[in-house]
């Protein structure tokens, strides 16, 4: 949406005024902060000059919807089906290259710090958190795979996710792999 924006040569002022909207809401669309509805994007289109990429914004819509409602079925079932989905998946993959941003990436956290995670991800989508002990487990399977010497393991780890915290201090440090502080 902001490369539209951008195209049509317009800042998030100008192009909130001629949508009639606050600029907060241009830049809540723009960062992901606030999905977009249909007649927002249909909205946004026009000043932009780009009415042919509605179909397109609005399919990629219906797209999100629905992916969205798809990970919510996954986990109203519980975390412990999803990592299983996962453990198939790292026993498929030879090779894996990953950037994390945010938290630990599951091959190498903690028992602890995996059950953080969950137990935030249920809350956060309001599901029932009564596997979170099955998921742990299914979460530490995954590391058998990083003794397996045909598998290479590329990760990038942004410093920061080694000081969110998590879990707590102590077992955060653990998850992170280091020790002491």
């Amino acid at each position: 949406m902001a490369e539209l924006r951008t195209e049509a040569g317009l800042n998030g002022k100008d192009f909130a005024e001629r949508l009639g909207w606050q600029r907060s809401k241009v830049s809540r669309l723009e960062n992901g902060k606030q999905t977009p509805s249909r007649d927002d994007l249909t909205a946004w289109a026009q000043p932009a000059g780009r009415t042919d990429v509605i179909a397109e914004l609005t399919g990629r819509l219906a797209g999100l919807e629905t992916r969205y409602r798809s990970l919510r079925k996954q986990y109203s079932n519980g975390h412990r089906a999803r990592q299983e989905q996962g453990l198939v998946g790292t026993e498929q993959t030879t090779e894996l290259r990953a950037v994390e941003v945010i938290r630990i990436p599951g091959l190498f956290q903690t028992p602890e710090y995996a059950r953080a995670v969950f137990t935030a991800n249920a809350a956060f989508r309001d599901v029932a958190a009564t596997d979170i002990e099955d998921a742990v487990r299914a979460r530490m399977r995954h590391q058998q795979a990083l003794y397996e010497p045909e598998r290479s393991f590329r990760v990038l780890l942004w410093k920061g996710a080694l000081y969110a915290t998590v879990c707590g201090a102590t077992a955060d440090r653990m998850g992170a792999g280091a020790s002491g502080g």
